[in-house]
């Protein structure tokens, strides 16, 4: 039997992203959007002024500079030759539609590329075609994610048509911990997920009662998707 009919897009999910799965239909609505889980357009970045510098509102070149990203460096020489080889391509019109979109929101460059975190992201049907095409590139470069994924949603979507996910991120020290109220507020504030939820948490914590709260953090969560 062929199911591809059935198939309306494809989720990706790292895998320490707790999802909040039921709330997912809420951004259904319109099957043809993509989604990640930041606002890409805030995320504009030019590939050949080197390493981002820090906020509040920086421009290299005329486009905005995200935030300063230390591992920037090492992909440099390596993007910049894709978005050349987009240009080259330009008589294929999947490329082509990228290239534009590039030299518009770069305001006539053709080095823009977007930065954002991407441990969830959506790709609906229509566009996961030209996604493998592009991505093929951006493979061969070993590109990391957090690069390739928002500047192929970019390349494939205009931006009023990337819905931005609702969600929750702790990133670093005391935050990460203590998930189980975390997740008890996910599910009462109807938010889609929250990250990282990791389980290194359970092997790691020096506080029994730290230890604890992962153990019935994961048991909860368990019994949210399954039962």
């Amino acid at each position: 039997m062929n199911y591809d009919s059935y198939i309306k897009g494809y989720l990706s999910l790292a895998d320490d992203v707790a999802l909040n799965a039921l709330n997912f239909q809420d951004l259904y609505k319109n099957k043809d959007l993509a989604w990640i889980k930041l606002n890409m357009k805030d995320k504009l970045c030019d590939a050949q002024c080197g390493e981002f510098q820090p906020p509040p509102n920086l421009t290299c070149n005329g486009v905005k500079i995200a935030s300063k990203w230390p591992h920037y460096a090492r992909y440099k020489t390596r993007l910049v030759n894709i978005l050349k080889d987009i240009q080259h391509r330009k008589k294929d019109p999947l490329f082509k539609q990228c290239a534009e979109r590039i030299f518009h929101y770069s305001k006539g460059r053709n080095t823009t590329f977007v930065y954002a975190v991407s441990d969830v992201y959506y790709i609906p049907r229509k566009t996961a075609k030209a996604y493998r095409t592009i991505a093929q590139l951006f493979r061969d470069q070993n590109i990391w994610l957090e690069i390739t994924i928002p500047t192929l949603l970019f390349c494939l979507h205009d931006f009023k048509d990337i819905q931005q996910i609702p969600g929750k991120d702790y990133w670093y020290g005391g935050v990460r911990k203590w998930l189980l109220p975390k997740l008890k507020k996910m599910q009462k504030d109807k938010t889609h997920y929250f990250h990282p939820a990791k389980l290194s948490l359970i092997l790691n914590a020096k506080d029994p009662k730290e230890k604890k709260d992962a153990v019935e953090f994961f048991c909860s969560y368990a019994k949210t998707i399954y039962v």
